[in-house]
């Protein structure tokens, strides 16, 4: 309280005392730093998949209301639990950012291949640590995580769709990351003379998917979303498109021309496949509040609402079985 606002405060006639919103929330957010913080020191496995999804969320939608995300986010950061919650190998990366964003396709390994988690705790001296290990199981298993992992199961059954149709398919991924979708897919166990085309902008994750999937019918593709736009890249057409961890990090304008060209690069009949974090995904208050991970939400008729006008009509959108990420479907008419 500065000293003007205590001699109004004297000044006042008495009356009974009551707490502003702001105060009610910030006491509400330091008491659920306390319990958590004391859960995840005993190592309450469920009270902290609680306490960093629904609780946490409930508390960043509140202080989202009161304008008081930028004091939570000091708050957090100057609390032990904090530090704590970096023994998570998948929270310090996001937290950290060593290519420059949150998400990327490392991180994402910690969630599809969790024996690398592992080895990144020991490596850290934290294999052994209550923390590290109740942190690393809440986020990567929790609703966010399994809609990850739910991410790369659906791309990959449209890969085997398209490939058991056309033999001779040519599919393309954008902001293609590590194509973990690849894993046990049919273009690795049945014969055909189909391409896939790796595109991303990020040269390792370019050079682990060829170490990875090293076959003659993967293209890989070093890129940016600019090339794309431009038409500056001989890609040629497919029959499967798909971008599942790039519009999240698209302003709506760039968002809209990126789909325009994808759609031009469709041959008849091919489908585009696009995703987006929803709003209230589950767990959005522990990414923004403790990892600071930002993305661009929207809701479905958001996300419909980038695709050029003349798709919109019959695209299909869908929302993933654990809520957090909407689909958007659309296959090019056939000549």
């Amino acid at each position: 309280m500065t000293p003007i606002a205590a001699l109004d405060e004297l000044s006042a006639p008495v009356q009974e005392a009551e707490q502003s919103p702001v105060n009610s929330h910030e006491l509400e957010f330091n008491a659920w730093l306390a319990r958590t913080f004391e859960a995840l020191d005993q190592g309450q496995v469920l009270e902290m998949g609680d306490a960093f999804g629904r609780k946490l969320s409930h508390l960043y939608f509140d202080g989202q209301k009161h304008s008081a995300l930028p004091q939570m986010a000091n708050l957090i950061k100057a609390h032990p639990l904090h530090a704590a919650c970096m023994q998570d190998p998948y929270t310090k990366r996001a937290f950290e950012k060593p290519r420059g964003y949150a998400g990327d396709a490392v991180m994402l390994d910690y969630i599809y291949r969790p024996e690398q988690g592992a080895a990144h705790m020991a490596s850290e001296g934290n294999g052994a640590a209550v923390a590290a290990q109740t942190v690393y199981g809440v986020t990567t298993l929790g609703p966010s995580g399994l809609s990850i992992r739910y991410r790369r199961e659906l791309l990959r059954s449209h890969i085997d769709q398209t490939v058991a149709i056309s033999p001779q398919a040519r599919i393309l991924s954008v902001a293609a990351g590590h194509c973990r979708e690849l894993d046990d897919c049919l273009l690795r166990k049945i014969p055909h003379q189909a391409e896939f085309v790796a595109f991303d902008q990020d040269p390792d994750s370019c050079a682990e998917v060829r170490a990875s999937y090293g076959a003659p019918w993967l293209k890989v593709v070093e890129g940016n979303v600019k090339q794309l736009l431009r038409d500056s890249t001989d890609l040629g057409q497919f029959d499967l498109i798909y971008s599942a961890g790039l519009y999240d990090y698209l302003p709506d304008a760039l968002a809209t021309g990126l789909t325009d060209r994808l759609r031009a690069r469709l041959k008849p009949g091919g489908q585009l496949l696009l995703a987006n974090f929803l709003p209230d995904c589950h767990g959005r208050g522990y990414m923004e509040l403790v990892m600071e991970w930002s993305l661009l939400w929207r809701t479905p008729d958001q996300f419909k609402a980038l695709l050029p006008a003349d798709m919109q009509a019959a695209a299909q959108l869908t929302v993933d079985p654990h809520r957090n990420v909407v689909y958007a479907t659309w296959t090019k008419p056939s000549a």
